[in-house]
């Protein structure tokens, strides 16, 4: 973006960094054409134009609330990035060594495994319909299996997992690993997680109540893109 006394002048103000006469080169072509507009600071640069022998009429200024410049941004995403490297890591689960085995009767089971976990973690557990015996042995969300009717399933895919469950004889004796920490549902998306997928604050709200990060940043970026709509 070129700022010579032949070319158009761009200049800005960025509202993170609070610079306020930064070069046009100092924001992104698409951050420039979301945000041309005029400024009192024209005032200021009125002089400063003249000295240079530059036509102020030519000179573009452009300011609001969510312009940055490209450092700035840059700044943003990489904090960002780390952020979610931080909650990734909160989020992975851990288990104990204390295992329990259930006998479970009859099929299905009423047990969603995660598929977002390796191996056969245990996402949800249907408590509404007693045919189903999970609910009614103890299973819970986070739960892990580590045995099949005494066969290790270690080092096992999901898929290989549920069809030896399938393949075994009623009732399939299951042994579980029993997560570090309890796992907590989502109200929104019905999803279970360790307590590192819920902020501090969720932890501490009612079961309908309580969302996990992803779904609330989900609301809030719906919520900002239809205030950038109206």
């Amino acid at each position: 973006m070129a700022t010579g006394a032949g070319d158009q002048l761009v200049r800005g103000a960025c509202a993170a960094c609070k610079r306020t006469d930064l070069p046009g080169s100092a924001f992104s072509k698409s951050m420039v054409e979301k945000a041309v507009g005029n400024s009192l600071i024209f005032r200021d640069m009125r002089a400063e134009a003249k000295e240079k022998g530059e036509d102020f009429g030519r000179v573009t200024f452009v300011q609001g609330p969510k312009v940055r410049c490209m450092e700035c941004v840059q700044k943003a995403e990489a904090e960002e990035a780390a952020r979610g490297e931080q909650r990734r890591a909160a989020e992975k689960p851990t288990w104990s060594e204390e295992t329990v085995e259930v006998s479970l009767a009859t099929r299905p089971f009423g047990m969603t495994p995660s598929q977002d976990q390796e191996g056969y973690v245990v996402e949800k557990v249907n408590a509404a319909d007693a045919t189903k015996p999970a609910h009614g042995a103890g299973v819970r969300p986070g739960w892990k299996v580590v045995a099949v009717n005494g066969e290790s399933v270690d080092g096992k895919e999901l898929p290989e997992i549920q069809q030896l469950t399938k393949d075994s004889p009623l009732p399939v004796r299951v042994t579980f690993a029993m997560p570090a920490t309890p796992w907590y549902s989502c109200s929104s998306c019905g999803r279970s997680y360790p307590p590192g997928g819920f902020g501090r604050k969720m932890l501490s709200k009612p079961d309908a109540q309580r969302r996990c990060s992803k779904c609330v940043e989900q609301a809030e970026a719906a919520k900002a893109e239809k205030r950038g709509k109206a």
